[in-house]
Parts: structure tokens; C-alpha cells; sequence
């Protein structure tokens, strides 16, 4: 799109933007914002071809989406062990998501074994430049006991494939 260089092309666009700001205003919203130190849980899903994170905050007993995370991975990437790829999900969504990281506690909900792998000190080079990118933040880890979220961690890998016929 041009940017608009006569007068008539700001009464266009401005027009454009007032039609779509009433579809906008009018659809549901998906995303929520947490309330400030509230702890978030983010969720990991990963798979041969891309990794996803989704970051959930609970609002009365129910999670809320805050905010998704997917990366399609490319080269060597594709070939990282089932945990290195858990562990590059969260420096990338730790990346992303900062000003969460920064201003909330997060509990990474996961059924693997991410705090001993972060925490042992004869890890792979790659393992120990993320393990000092990530000690930075409020990280805690639990066991994943419920699948509420982890659902939508899923359902953002599978519709992230490097082949859009698979689908």
C-alpha cells in the first residue's frame, strides 16, 4: 500500500479504517490482559516441524489465553532433541514476551524434566547459553497434571506445519 500523498487519499484511507473499526469493535474478544504479578502458566507444545508456547493467566477459576507464541523451525533446528526444542520454545517465547517474563512470575507447565536440564552444569553449549538467557526471570516449573491449556499450546502446533496440504 502507497502512502497517502494528496488529501483525497486521507479521506480514503480514513474512511476504510472507520468501516473496519466497526467490525473490530463488534467481535469477541480473545486475548486478555493479566492483572500486574498475577503468576502466568505457559504451556509448550512441540513437533517436527515448529514449536508453540501459549501464556495463560487464571481469571476465577477459568485460564485465559494472554498470549501465543509458534516458531516454524528451519535447519539444524529441526533436528534438536524433544527437550532442547521445549527449552528453545521458551528462550523464544521469553524473547517475545519480555514484558511479561519481566513483570510476572511464570510457571512453565510441562511433563519434562525442564528444571533439571536447565539447572545441570554439563550441558550442551547451546543448553547452557539459553539456561543464562532464561535465569533472568521468575521461572518456576510444574508438572503438567491438566490438558485445559495445553490443548491450545497443540491446536497452535498443528496448524503450524511446513506443509500446508498435510493439514
Amino acid at each position: 500500500m502507497q502512502p497517502p500523498r494528496e488529501y483525497k487519499d486521507i479521506q480514503n484511507l480514513t474512511g476504510c479504517l472507520a468501516a473496519l473499526s466497526r467490525f473490530i469493535s463488534s467481535s469477541p474478544k480473545l486475548l486478555s490482559q493479566p492483572e500486574q504479578r498475577k503468576i502466568l502458566q505457559l504451556y509448550l507444545a512441540e513437533s517436527e516441524g515448529a514449536v508453540s508456547s501459549v501464556l495463560i493467566h487464571e481469571d476465577e477459576r477459568q485460564q485465559k489465553p494472554v498470549y501465543y507464541v509458534s516458531r516454524v523451525l528451519h535447519g539444524t533446528k529441526e533436528n534438536y532433541p524433544v527437550i532442547d526444542k521445549f527449552v528453545f520454545t521458551m528462550v523464544v517465547s521469553a524473547h517475545k514476551l519480555k514484558i511479561y517474563f519481566e513483570s510476572h512470575p511464570i510457571q512453565v507447565v510441562t511433563d519434562q524434566p525442564m528444571k533439571r536440564v536447565i539447572t545441570i552444569p554439563q550441558l550442551s553449549e547451546r543448553l547452557t547459553t539459553w539456561a543464562i538467557e532464561l535465569i533472568e526471570f521468575d521461572i518456576s516449573y510444574v508438572p503438567r497434571t491438566s490438558i485445559k491449556a495445553q490443548a491450545l499450546a497443540d491446536f497452535v502446533i498443528e496448524c503450524t506445519t511446513k506443509n500446508p496440504s498435510s493439514r
